[in-house]
């Protein structure tokens, strides 16, 4: 047991917890488990029993909640209390209703280029955060990243294997994910995270693979080296070289008609028409989007996954679920209205030039879009 003088853990021996217990995750040194206090869900974290009376663990264990502690981002869980009772040391922090990016990929089969991009860049969030305090996460991978399925909300878990400077390095995170620095058990540093980050996201499929291989190359130097860098290469858009194929289909016919002698009159260019109207849609589709329509097509997605089982699960508003169903809107376009503002504040952050005044105006139709066929369900009802 530790030392109650220097430890966050105390000599607590009282069971806070109710009966309603279980594993809802088995890792190689500890177990997760679903418990209830105070009326609120929480994950329970302890080791298993044969690391209980480690030094080595019990300090992992340690040094754990002292970082944690002092992390508040919305993409890592956020750590609330530790202790130790009959059964040992434990971890309590917030329940995140989700599934690790193992079953979350095992289950999808195919993840699109949006999912792949919106878990990646919740991921990278966490990790600049992490790395701006000094933190190397040290042990990331998918079973290491929680997804809900419902937003495709992303929360960083298990900081077991995190230092910085403060704290003695433990462990050398999972074969497979972890950067070869950190196999040879030297002393590794962020970008042996970026190294992690790069296979995390070969794991989830075909896209950004460009990012994936230079994240993830053997020599730490030839890597991204931050991951502000990783953040920029998931977000630029490549601006393509393309021929202005409008301006020579013009110019061409222009030319054939000034050489066979005939005049550019009306029902030539009548007959142009769908040729040019068809060019032009050709060269909308090839120009790259902005960082608005992005932005737009992101807050689609997310809204979407949000309202969408919403409305499955009220197809029809009637007398019975009147009053449940209202509840259950308003708290819906709250948390519409800060998911919005936390994804324009990200892009606004990705993108200085950025206008985001319009922004507000955006969210604000969107919601009002999503939430139309509600109003109109509770109109036809009051008549």
């Amino acid at each position: 047991m530790p030392d109650s003088e220097s430890s966050f853990f105390g000599n607590t021996t009282v069971q806070p917890f109710s009966s309603e217990e279980y594993v809802v995750h088995s890792g190689a040194t500890s177990d997760c488990y679903k418990v209830k206090m105070w009326g609120r869900w929480f994950f329970l974290k302890r080791p298993k029993s044969a690391y209980r009376d480690d030094p080595k663990y019990i300090a992992a264990f340690e040094k754990e909640f002292a970082i944690g502690i002092l992390l508040d981002n919305d993409n890592i869980v956020r750590y609330h209390s530790c202790g130790y009772d009959d059964e040992g040391m434990y971890i309590l922090t917030d329940y995140f209703e989700g599934v690790t990016l193992s079953q979350f990929v095992e289950k999808k089969e195919t993840l699109t280029k949006k999912e792949i991009r919106s878990i990646s860049l919740q991921v990278a969030n966490a990790l600049e955060y992490l790395h701006g305090k000094g933190i190397v996460h040290g042990d990331l991978k998918p079973d290491n990243i929680m997804v809900k399925e419902s937003d495709l909300s992303v929360k960083l878990i298990d900081l077991g294997f995190s230092y910085s400077d403060c704290f003695e390095i433990i462990g050398k995170g999972s074969g497979g994910f972890s950067a070869p620095e950190q196999l040879r058990g030297e002393k590794a540093d962020s970008r042996a995270d970026i190294y992690s980050f790069g296979k995390v996201i070969s794991y989830m499929g075909g896209s950004f693979q460009r990012v994936a291989s230079k994240a993830s190359r053997e020599a730490a130097d030839e890597r991204y080296q931050s991951m502000t860098d990783v953040i920029r290469a998931l977000t630029l858009i490549p601006i393509k070289k393309y021929i202005p194929a409008l301006s020579v289909i013009l110019c061409a016919i222009l030319l054939i008609a000034i050489l066979s002698g005939r005049n550019t009159n009306s029902d030539t260019m009548e007959a142009l028409e769908p040729i040019v109207q068809e060019t032009v849609r050709e060269q909308i589709a090839s120009q790259p989007k902005t960082a608005e329509e992005c932005f737009k097509d992101d807050l689609d997605s997310v809204f979407r996954n949000m309202f969408n089982p919403f409305y499955e699960r009220y197809p029809h508003v009637n007398n019975d679920n009147f009053a449940a169903s209202r509840a259950e809107m308003q708290v819906l376009i709250m948390d519409a209205m800060r998911k919005g503002d936390s994804l324009k504040n990200f892009y606004s952050s990705r993108n200085p030039d950025m206008d985001v005044l319009p922004l507000d105006g955006v969210i604000r139709e969107s919601i009002e879009q999503y939430t139309f066929r509600y109003g109109q369900e509770c109109a036809n009802l009051n008549r």
